[in-house]
């Protein structure tokens, strides 16, 4: 460590910076104290380096040096000190980060955001929604996904909003996120979201179609439902999400998916008084997707049954 140390204080930037990469990758206790002092140097490769080496190390005790890195005046510096804070996942870290929202250098915001999205601290959700509404799309585009790893009851609303960007990667990225934080509000949401007639088209679209990525059997009733829908792309992507459900294809016909679907409801209801002993069915066909009824007003004899498709 001595000869390390000692290289810390050479005239040569690139030698100080050599030095300090190396001591970042020993473990030694020392090495931290020696990391922090270099963040002081007055070249920016050097404070980089130290910055990248402690968020590495992921020590708590970095914090406070880094969140004083979040001021330096290189924003190279400030990026890297973002991520590192990040890495570390300290809720200390939250408010500085927050506060260098504001940060001149998109770049700089970006990181910050990602760093967010890392520790997942509820205070950060408000913060990160605004930035949805008044932000470029590549930060809207960050935020999205940052917000996907905060487990808050705002995220499912924020996404929903999210999912009629206008930019098209932001409410791809917002669909993804619905699908995979699983959150039980979530198909609620995009239900009710396709039938609201008021509803820009492409919103509407992305809602169906993240409903088909979730595949979901408890929507196939209002998705057929929706094929009532006067708005001919609307409807070839309810015809899509519930072909994907379902396994059918009985194009945008309403009638034969209604009939179909009742069928359906009373064979599975068949199964299950079967499976209680209560009526034989015959032999068991082969299983496909399960479709759900639990919304059918009178047509499943029982609505708290699994259902799968029937073939005769």
């Amino acid at each position: 460590m001595e000869p390390l140390t000692y290289a810390l204080k050479d005239s040569n930037w690139l030698v100080r910076a050599i030095a300090t990469e190396a001591i970042g990758n020993i473990n030694d206790p020392r090495a931290l104290e020696l990391l922090i002092d270099a963040l002081k140097d007055g070249n920016r490769s050097v404070r980089k380096t130290a910055v990248q080496a402690l968020g590495k190390q992921k020590d708590p005790r970095a914090v406070k040096p880094l969140i004083d890195a979040l001021r330096d005046e290189d924003f190279i510096v400030r990026i890297e000190a973002s991520k590192a804070l990040g890495n570390i996942q300290h809720p200390d870290a939250v408010k500085a980060l927050i506060s260098a929202l504001e940060d001149k250098y998109e770049n700089v915001r970006r990181a910050v955001i990602w760093s967010l999205g890392k520790i997942g601290h509820p205070s950060a959700v408000e913060p990160l929604i605004q930035l949805l509404k008044k932000g470029n799309p590549h930060l809207r585009w960050e935020a999205v996904k940052a917000l996907k790893g905060i487990k808050d009851p705002r995220v499912v609303e924020a996404l929903i909003y999210a999912l009629g960007d206008v930019a098209d990667y932001v409410s791809e990225e917002a669909s993804k996120a619905l699908v995979e934080i699983k959150d039980p509000r979530v198909i609620e949401l995009l239900t009710s979201l396709i039938f609201e007639r008021w509803m820009l088209s492409h919103v509407r679209i992305k809602a169906v179609q993240t409903l088909a990525k979730i595949k979901d059997s408890s929507v196939v009733e209002l998705l057929i439902r929706a094929l009532e829908d006067k708005e001919d792309s609307f409807r070839i992507e309810v015809v899509k999400a519930l072909k994907k459900i379902t396994g059918q294809d009985f194009g945008d016909d309403k009638e034969k998916w209604q009939k179909w679907f009742i069928i359906i409801c009373y064979v599975s209801g068949a199964r299950a008084n079967a499976r209680r002993g209560k009526k034989a069915f015959g032999r068991r066909k082969r299983k496909r997707p399960a479709i759900g009824c639990e919304n059918t007003a009178g047509a499943c004899p029982n609505k708290n049954t699994q259902l799968h498709t029937y073939t005769s």
